[in-house]
Order: C-alpha cells, then sequence, then structure tokens
C-alpha cells in the first residue's frame, strides 16, 4: 500500500501539506501561560479557583495575596464562624468578623418600666391627695376659725402643719424614691 501511495503523493503536494501544518503551529513566541504554567506540553494544568482557604492561624510563610483567609472566631455565631483577612501590601487586613449578639439582659423591658412608673405615679398620686384633703381641713378651719374649738376638737378633727410637712417630699427624698424604685 505505501508503494500505491507514492503513486498519487507528488514533492509538491507533500510540500504544500508541509505548509499548511507549519502555518498552523504555536510558534514559541505565541505560547500563553496559566498560572505561571505553559499550556503546552505533558500533565494536567490545575487552576485554583477558589476564593478563600480555611486556616486555623494566619500563616506566616507561603502566603498567597490573592486568597482569603478564613480563621475559626472565638465568638462564632451560628452563620458566621469565622473571621475574614486579606494580604495587603505585606500586611493582614481584616476584611469581615463576627459581632456576637448584644446581651441586654441587664437592661429594663419597656413592659418593667411601665410598671414602676405606674408605682411612682400611683404614689405620687395618692401623695397629692392627701395633701388636697389637708388644703381642705386649713380651709375649713380658716372658715370656722370664728367659731370657738377646744383644743380635742382641733387635733382629732384637722392636720397638724407637722403632719403637712412630713407628707410633702423633698427633691433628696423623691430621687431616692424614684432611684429604688427604677433600681
Amino acid at each position: 500500500m505505501a508503494e500505491n501511495a507514492k503513486k498519487y503523493v507528488t514533492g509538491e503536494a507533500l510540500k504544500s501539506a508541509l505548509t499548511v501544518v507549519k502555518d498552523h503551529m504555536v510558534q514559541p513566541g505565541d505560547l500563553k501561560t496559566i498560572n505561571g504554567e505553559n499550556i503546552v506540553g505533558s500533565g494536567d494544568i490545575k487552576i485554583d479557583l477558589s476564593l478563600y482557604k480555611v486556616v486555623s492561624a494566619l500563616p506566616t510563610a507561603d502566603i498567597d495575596e490573592n486568597k482569603i483567609y478564613l480563621v475559626l472566631s472565638a465568638a462564632a455565631g451560628e452563620t458566621n464562624k469565622y473571621t475574614e483577612y486579606v494580604r495587603v501590601s505585606g500586611a493582614w487586613e481584616k476584611i469581615g468578623e463576627y459581632k456576637a449578639d448584644v446581651d441586654l439582659t441587664p437592661y429594663a423591658k419597656t413592659a418593667d418600666v411601665e410598671a414602676k412608673v405606674k408605682v411612682a405615679t400611683d404614689a405620687a398620686a395618692k401623695n397629692a391627695g392627701d395633701i388636697a384633703k389637708n388644703g381642705e381641713a386649713i380651709t375649713a378651719l380658716q372658715t370656722t376659725s370664728g367659731q370657738k374649738a377646744d383644743k380635742t376638737y382641733v387635733d382629732e378633727t384637722f392636720v397638724k402643719q407637722a403632719d403637712l410637712d412630713a407628707a410633702v417630699m423633698t427633691e433628696a427624698e423623691g430621687t431616692a424614691l424614684a432611684e429604688a424604685l427604677f433600681a
């Protein structure tokens, strides 16, 4: 069969075929690389397309500046368990971090504040009522001052000025009451 092929392939046809092959060959200056590796050759070219590396601590050597490094956070939550870093100009930059939920247990709830305000308001209203009654008693005393009354009648019927003074809170007592109610 090789002899039959010689009859049909001329030197000119072979030269023409070689020219076509040569024109379609990769020239040394046309070679491209992927991640620094030549695409011509044997074996597999590995392309790392991952964006991040999970590590137990930030590395000090063999650092890939094209990666985000994920370090397990001590304050890990349910959905964000890592602190994210990138290497920029030879230094680590933190780009993300989990923030723990704010603990509001030491703070008063709205319902608790409203209940304490009600207690304080009720106490103030009672004091105001007592003061109003005392004012009415004083008015009655002034009205009946023209009438003769003995000491027993006055003591049993009317409030003494000292009792009135004791029913009114000073600013310091009001502050102490408020602090006790909201403590």
